[in-house]
This record gives C-alpha cells, sequence and structure tokens, in this order.
C-alpha cells in the first residue's frame, strides 16, 4: 500500500526534527538535558525525549546518568571521519596546509561555509607557545568580521548574499571594539575581491591577526577559504606584507588541485545589498 502524503510529510518532520537535534551540539554546548534542547529548538520535550533516545539506542547520542545530560557518540565520530577522509578540499588541501606550518610555523585553519556559519574543517597548530588554535568543528557567524568570514562570502551572488546576512535593523553587535557594521563589513567584502584576500587585524580578537584566501573548485566557485592566523601582538610589518601573498599563493594551489584553471568569478555589484 502506498503511503499518503501525510504520512512522507511527517516522516520527513521527523528526520529534520532530528537533523536539528544532533546540530545542537557544538563546541559551545556539548551536552544537553532534553529541556535544554526542547527550548532551544522550540520542541515539545515530549518529542525530543522520543528521538534523543532512538538516537542514543543507534549510537549517535550517549547519556550520562549522573547528570542527565546528552552528548554525541561514536557514530557521529564514524561519519564524521568518513566525510572527511573522502573531502576532496580536505584531501587536496592537507598537503599545503602541511607545508604552510612548516614555513610560516603559524596556525594554518581550512574552512568552509555551511548557512551562514563558518566551520573550521581541518587544521594545523603551530608550536608557537603563544600560538592560537582554533578546534576543529569550530563554528561561528560569517559576517561576525572574520577573514575566512569575508572571504566565504566575498564571491557569492547578491542572492545568497541577501539570504545569509541580517539587515541594518537586526545586524548584531559582538561587543569587539572593531566589529564591522554592516556597511563596512559589504566594504570588506569588496576589498577582498579587489585583493584577492581579506585581513583581520584585531577586529574580533585583541591580539588575532589573520588572513584568509579563497579556494575554488573547478567551476571557479569559492568553496573553501584558506588562512593563517598569527598573534597580533608578535606581527611585524614585513610579516604583514608577506603573509597575504603567501597564502593567496597557497590556496590557488590547492584549487589548482580542484582542477580550477580559470578565472575568478566576475565582480557582482554588492552595492544593491547595502
Amino acid at each position: 500500500m502506498a503511503k499518503s502524503p501525510s504520512t512522507d510529510a511527517t516522516l520527513v518532520r521527523s528526520a529534520r526534527r532530528t537533523l536539528d537535534i544532533l546540530s545542537w551540539f557544538s563546541l559551545e554546548h556539548p551536552q544537553g538535558r532534553i529541556s535544554e534542547i526542547a527550548k532551544d529548538l522550540d520542541l515539545a520535550p515530549s518529542t525530543v525525549r522520543r528521538l534523543v533516545t532512538a538516537l542514543a539506542e543507534c549510537g549517535y547520542l550517549q547519556l550520562d546518568e549522573a547528570t542527565s545530560r546528552y552528548s554525541l557518540h561514536i557514530e557521529v565520530v564514524r561519519l564524521a571521519a568518513v566525510a572527511v577522509s573522502t573531502n576532496d578540499v580536505v584531501r587536496s588541501a592537507e598537503p599545503m596546509l602541511d607545508r604552510l606550518l612548516k614555513e610560516l610555523d603559524e596556525t594554518i585553519v581550512l574552512n568552509v561555509l555551511s548557512g551562514t556559519l563558518v566551520v573550521h574543517l581541518a587544521s594545523r597548530q603551530s608550536v608557537h607557545r603563544f600560538s592560537i588554535y582554533p578546534p576543529q568543528g569550530r563554528r561561528y557567524q560569517a559576517y561576525e568580521g572574520g577573514a575566512s568570514g569575508i572571504v566565504l562570502l566575498a564571491w557569492l551572488d547578491s542572492d545568497e548574499l541577501d539570504a545569509i546576512l541580517p539587515d541594518v535593523s537586526s545586524w548584531p553587535s559582538y561587543g569587539h571594539n572593531q566589529i564591522l557594521k554592516r556597511t563596512e563589513f559589504l566594504d570588506a567584502l569588496k576589498m577582498a575581491r579587489v585583493n584577492g584576500w581579506a585581513v583581520n587585524d584585531g577586529r574580533t580578537d585583541p591580539d588575532l591577526w589573520s588572513v584568509a584566501a579563497p579556494i575554488r573548485d573547478h567551476t571557479g566557485r569559492v568553496v573553501a577559504a584558506l588562512s593563517a592566523a598569527c598573534r597580533r601582538s608578535f606581527m611585524t610589518d614585513e610579516r604583514r606584507e608577506s603573509l597575504p601573498r603567501t597564502v593567496l599563493q597557497a590556496a590557488s594551489e590547492i584549487s589548482l588541485g580542484l582542477r580550477f584553471h580559470g578565472q575568478s568569478q566576475p565582480l557582482v555589484d554588492l552595492s544593491l545589498n547595502s
């Protein structure tokens, strides 16, 4: 007997809620009670309990009996390992991550865009005593003002950009002294297109200096950002001058490995989004 449309809709809704629950977990909140998850996702606790129980039975979540908190479990780790090991961008970039770490002795990070979020996909940690090390899987809003976020958004078309950026009235404030306003952020996107890279000079952290450059696939679309993150207090003028070009060259070589041989995408008039 064929399933009714209402049955299909129920199954899809249940699947989406299950994925929302898995996505709720992050480095910021790696554990949570059913009540916390339900509140954040605006779901009934009974619904969350049913789905969380199923995920735990299948090995995707585990329960700490002492605290009644759930956390991600081994099946998620297994899937993550499969995703990373078979990802073309990661496989193409990893030799370059190793090379840049050896050459620059700065933290090197490979970032991708997921919805409105920048996700650290892979990284290599500097051996400096005062190095910067973003953990793998860390996520943050692409419009916070970080170098990778600017690069990952700079080559989107106007419709894609409008779907991601808040409007002027709801533009967030993160409490950093130099956080970009919406118009300033759009100017930063334009500058990234002109230069080919973006720099975060203490904007999101007083002692962070980072530079990011785009990685493109065979279609010319930006699929990742390669960045080098340094302590701002240790930067020299010579370093500020040389690092952007080094990272840009490295990102171009990774793009070549992804069969990008043409020109970057044409510029879009971002003034329409201001």
